[in-house]
């Protein structure tokens, strides 16, 4: 689906790990008009002057499953055609994508520096594929707030041995359940959030007085309390039991946990 503001910040944090440890890449452009994403590619297209459309973003090919891997496709393409179609806009791509089969072949003329060449994958079904949400503060048009808009991606096999993985926006945090027990799996690099209360391994043993016994049991309780109200965590850290008061802020951005 398209998304159109007269001028979004798209932030992408990638938190991969495919290797032992923990690998954070920010980046950070700026968009004007119209964007699609490609969902086998995992690519952002956008528009640039009045007839052009290239590729904006790219994540990296290890991120896509493993059919479209070797598809050759990178940041600052220029999109030239789409199936014999001449391309100058963004929503006349998501068009004719749109109108494509499942299984259809989908070839891409592409001019990368002067070289034009073709690229080409099957359309997949996009129950098969992983699914991308965006969320956050846009400026200009389609009721979007200023601020920018924040998007991030995480990528892992299996997150240092955690279950259930469910991610906190508002708490900047990424929960998941080891042996019965609620952990904060990850804290995440959002700004703002520099003083965050929660670290890394605390246990998470009860939310506002009720006992939380997995992930969904704290989302579902975390779900309930209103933007500006007190939330009460009661947890375990380094076996020292600890009480954190914090007001509920509002979620900022969204995270997308893709599991093959």
């Amino acid at each position: 689906m398209t998304r159109k503001c007269k001028t979004i910040l798209l932030s992408m944090i990638l938190l991969l790990w495919n290797l032992p440890g923990f690998t954070q890449i920010v980046r950070t452009i700026e968009i004007e008009g119209d964007m699609f994403r490609i969902p086998e590619l995992s690519v952002m297209l956008t528009e640039e002057g009045d007839n052009t459309v290239k590729v904006a973003m790219a994540m990296p090919k290890d991120m896509r499953r493993e059919p479209y891997r070797g598809v050759d496709i990178q940041e600052g393409d220029v999109i030239l055609y789409l199936n014999g179609k001449r391309i100058k806009k963004v929503k006349a791509f998501e068009e004719q994508y749109a109108d494509l089969e499942i299984g259809a072949k989908v070839q891409i003329g592409i001019k990368r520096d002067k070289d034009p060449f073709i690229i080409s994958f099957d359309k997949a079904d996009p129950k098969d594929l992983p699914q991308m949400q965006m969320a956050g503060r846009g400026s200009g048009e389609g009721g979007h707030s200023p601020g920018g808009q924040r998007m991030m991606m995480i990528t892992p096999e299996e997150m240092d041995g955690y279950e259930n993985l469910k991610p906190v926006m508002g708490l900047a945090v990424i929960l998941g359940e080891e042996e019965g027990m609620v952990i904060v799996a990850r804290v995440l690099p959002l700004p703002g959030m520099d003083k965050n209360e929660l670290k890394d391994g605390d246990i998470i043993q009860a939310l506002n007085g009720q006992v939380v016994k997995s992930t969904q049991q704290f989302e579902e309780i975390y779900g309930k309390v209103e933007v500006g109200d007190k939330l009460d965590i009661e947890l375990s850290r380094d076996g020292q039991k600890l009480s954190v008061s914090v007001v509920k802020p509002k979620a900022r951005g969204n995270i997308i946990i893709r599991q093959d």
